[in-house]
């Protein structure tokens, strides 16, 4: 498969699971204070995936030489999708 794709897939899982985690701390009817669901959610993608999980660490590793344009445009694409996906999951539960 190719490296871009799988990068793509990597941020997009990593992405919806951190926005998923740390939004569902923020509902009504959450256990779990939003100040320890955020870093919970964090630490739960950064422990099984390996991304950015935002676009502004995609551009600036693009700036920096990490990244090439190709690799930064799938990047932050899944990043953007994995979050409103996960941002519409959350909505249909409250």
């Amino acid at each position: 498969m190719n490296s871009y794709l799988l990068k793509a897939i990597n941020e997009f899982v990593g992405t919806f699971v951190f926005i998923l985690v740390g939004m569902a701390s923020c509902t009504p009817t959450s256990l779990i204070h939003p100040v320890v669901g955020f870093p919970f959610a964090l630490l739960a993608a950064l422990l099984f995936f390996t991304g950015d999980f935002n676009p502004s660490i995609s551009l600036s590793k693009l700036i920096f030489g990490d990244y090439n344009i190709q690799t930064m445009i799938f990047s932050i694409m899944a990043q953007i999708i994995g979050g409103l996906l996960a941002f519409l999951v959350i909505r249909q539960q409250i």
